[in-house]
């Protein structure tokens, strides 16, 4: 939390991985879009990156996974905490 703070300007942390688990266990907290991404492998700034191909295209490329790209933060929120507190698994 202390990188965030100091680099990213704001006190706390991101949940992706508590968040996909629990998009994973209630599909509709989030909206998803088919999507095609590309992981950046290569040296320099962007290397491991997702990087999507959203760009208007003649021929769009084949998606290859399911991106979030809205998500129900209050009802994650719950959900997250109910579990933190109560001990729960998903």
């Amino acid at each position: 939390m202390d990188f965030h703070r100091d680099v990213e300007g704001f006190d706390g942390c991101y949940l992706h991985d508590p968040l996909s688990m629990a998009i994973a266990a209630f599909p509709t907290i989030a909206r998803t879009e088919a999507m095609r991404i590309h992981v950046d492998t290569s040296e320099g700034l962007t290397r491991g990156m997702t990087l999507p191909y959203r760009h208007a295209q003649h021929k769009k490329p084949e998606p290859n996974c399911q991106v979030a790209v809205k998500t129900d933060t209050e009802r994650f929120t719950r959900v997250f905490m109910e579990r933190v507190r109560g001990g729960r698994v998903f």
